[in-house]
């Protein structure tokens, strides 16, 4: 049993949600403004907050911004009309919002979305698996100069100046060089500003975040060749999700979710890190027995990478369609998750840039995800390999 908290100034709709959870298990509560929901959390203990946006006096992103530092164990979810786009993805992008719904809602969309949620919230808070984080003396915390770049692109900060950021750190310089004068993005440049111009901010937010925990995890045991290769698989994976979008769904793909498939393995980089020799000698016997990577980390670590990716990238504050991405990418069948195409699409991504990259696959591949996106397996097929040609 959860506890929800609604907050919209108009009454009619806290009387209509009130009403749609009046059967749930879950315990409603409601309030008509943001100071009315701060008095309540004050006296009341509430799982999770659902607000609208545009609200008067105390607007929804200052309201679920306030709740973000005050009461950090409280989820926070954004229920508001299309026209408060740009401040939604602000929200989420920060941190302040997990997920946002439109209104007006469809009634059993908004109810699964919710119980999927505390579905996905009651896995990544498994005994086993947070005793495993509990015993690891620090978790790493992004570095300034990374947060600083990152903020800066986010909010649509000047080309020029975003590059001039990124040219005072040498380690993110040279990377994002690499990665666009790399076969996958084809700019040959030795500048960055040029690399930024041709890569846009969106794109460039995405390196540099997946620069950060990539370059974080450098462990002299972990075979340096090996952590290239999982880089590069990374950003080929990305890559492939952006050409599904584009090709076969005709669309972009969403701003929030641009580097899931640069960020859907980090929790194999983790666990190379923290279990490196263990899990060398297990990927080994994986590859011999012909046996589901997944499970074989659960039986010897009680958590598997996929789980460990997800729980990193929440307690990042990753916007948490990636948060799904990186728990879901192997399993899309699953019945709660939220974002169904994002997951598909990751989940074909990097299967194909293991084929490409000669690498062994690590599960089994569900053809469903191709029956879930509405795409032809063999027409993607075709675009692949233009693509992977080029």
């Amino acid at each position: 049993m959860k506890t929800i908290l609604f907050v919209d100034d108009e009454l009619q709709i806290l009387k209509s949600l009130k009403r749609l959870f009046m059967d749930s298990e879950h315990i409603i509560f409601c309030a008509s403004s943001g100071k009315e929901a701060l008095d309540f959390l004050r006296g009341t203990s509430v799982d999770l907050v659902v607000s609208d946006m545009r609200m008067p006096g105390m607007d929804g992103f200052e309201l679920l911004s306030k709740i973000k530092i005050e009461y950090p164990k409280t989820y926070r979810m954004i229920l508001s009309g299309n026209l408060e786009e740009k401040l939604i993805l602000e929200a989420i992008h920060k941190g302040v919002a997990k997920i946002y719904l439109t209104k007006p809602w469809k009634n059993d969309e908004l109810v699964n979305v919710i119980n999927q949620f505390f579905e996905t919230e009651k896995l990544l808070s498994d005994e086993n698996f947070l005793t495993v984080f509990n015993n690891i003396s620090e978790l790493p915390v992004i570095k300034a100069n990374y947060q600083k770049i990152i903020e800066m692109t986010g909010q649509d900060a000047d080309l020029a100046d975003v590059a001039a950021a990124i040219e005072m750190d040498q380690s993110i310089s040279s990377k994002i060089l690499h990665i666009a004068n790399s076969a996958y993005y084809g700019i040959k440049t030795g500048s960055v500003k040029q690399a930024v111009i041709y890569l846009g901010l969106n794109n460039t937010r995405s390196l540099v975040i997946s620069s950060f925990f990539f370059d974080t995890w450098t462990n002299p045991e972990f075979s340096n060749s090996y952590a290239r290769r999982l880089s590069e698989h990374a950003y080929l994976t990305n890559k492939i999700v952006q050409m599904i979008y584009q090709k076969h769904l005709h669309k972009a793909i969403p701003q929030e979710a641009e580097a899931a498939g640069l960020l859907h393995s980090i929790g194999l980089m983790f666990m190379f890190n923290q279990f490196s020799n263990r899990l060398i000698t297990l990927l080994k016997k994986c590859d011999h027995q012909k046996k589901n990577l997944i499970e074989m980390e659960r039986e010897e670590f009680f958590i598997s990478h996929d789980q460990a990716g997800a729980f990193l990238l929440q307690w990042w504050e990753i916007p948490f369609q990636i948060v799904e991405a990186a728990l879901y990418c192997y399993t899309p069948d699953n019945e709660n998750i939220i974002h169904p195409e994002l997951v598909c699409a990751v989940h074909i991504a990097q299967k194909y840039a293991c084929d490409h990259l000669q690498m062994d696959s690590l599960v089994e591949f569900n053809t469903n995800a191709f029956l879930k996106l509405g795409i032809n397996q063999a027409s993607f097929e075709e675009s692949f390999r233009q693509f992977a040609g080029k």
